[in-house]
């Protein structure tokens, strides 16, 4: 399994590997005022971050969610306090998504991914996320809600989990609990091991939640990363400019 450091977000510098996956990013999570220094598989953060590599069997147990894949006892598993049965109702939104067909998800590599990008006939948002990560399931439902009120405008949204096959049933009763059946949804083929995902890490890697939106041209025009307040406002406006609005 190809392993990557944990970055803290308010500690001192470490050597940074490709791709970096983690749940909090300075300057652009809700967690950032309150993250404190950790290594990998271990460290404090606040009830919902996600403290991790790759492997949710590295993670440390943070709060109330146990995100080794398997609620425990009464406690919350990955799902968000505030979700119902009925849809997707993540505490601090509006939106809420009703329940369709179930959603099914399909394995892609990179290069797949590029051509579903390049082949829109318009911009392209994609929300890049994971099961076993809290914030990406609190950040999913305005994903969620911007496909349906961008669903005449040309908006094209992909799905993409950070998951490989084991965690498709998962995956795939998320997506349609939250109704994203609207939404063309696609898993890392090798759950997202491999360097050929490498290209869609920034300067600090790449934390999840992080959402890209391409143009009409299938370049990259903004990347959000997070799911607070803030980021949302940030992607509703990046949405806008790249429909032209």
């Amino acid at each position: 399994m190809r392993r990557y450091p944990f970055v803290p977000t308010l500690a001192a510098a470490f050597v940074v590997g490709p791709l970096l996956l983690t749940g909090c990013s300075e300057g652009t999570s809700p967690y950032v005022d309150e993250a404190a220094e950790a290594t990998e598989g271990t460290g404090e953060f606040p009830d919902g971050a996600v403290n991790r590599s790759l492997d949710p069997g590295d993670a440390g147990t943070v709060g109330p969610a146990n995100l080794d894949g398997e609620p425990d006892g009464d406690e919350a598993g990955a799902t968000t306090e505030g979700m119902n049965t009925e849809g997707a109702n993540a505490e601090g939104m509006n939106e809420t998504a009703p329940a369709g067909p179930p959603v099914t998800a399909k394995p892609v590599s990179y290069e797949e991914l590029r051509s579903l990008i390049e082949a829109a006939d318009g911009p392209v948002l994609v929300d890049m996320w994971a099961d076993w990560c809290a914030p990406c399931r609190e950040a999913f439902p305005h994903t969620v809600a911007l496909a349906r009120e961008h669903k005449e405008d040309g908006l094209t949204v992909i799905s993409l989990a950070f998951n490989s096959e084991k965690d498709l049933d998962a995956v795939q009763s998320f997506l349609t609990e939250v109704g994203a059946g609207e939404l063309t949804n696609v898993y890392t083929e090798d759950g997202g091991e491999s360097e050929q995902w490498d290209p869609l890490a920034g300067p600090d890697g790449l934390p999840l939640p992080t959402l890209l939106v391409f143009n009409a041209d299938g370049e990259e025009v903004a990347r959000i990363i997070g799911g607070g307040e803030g980021p949302r406002a940030e992607l509703d406006a990046a949405v806008a400019d790249a429909l032209g609005g």
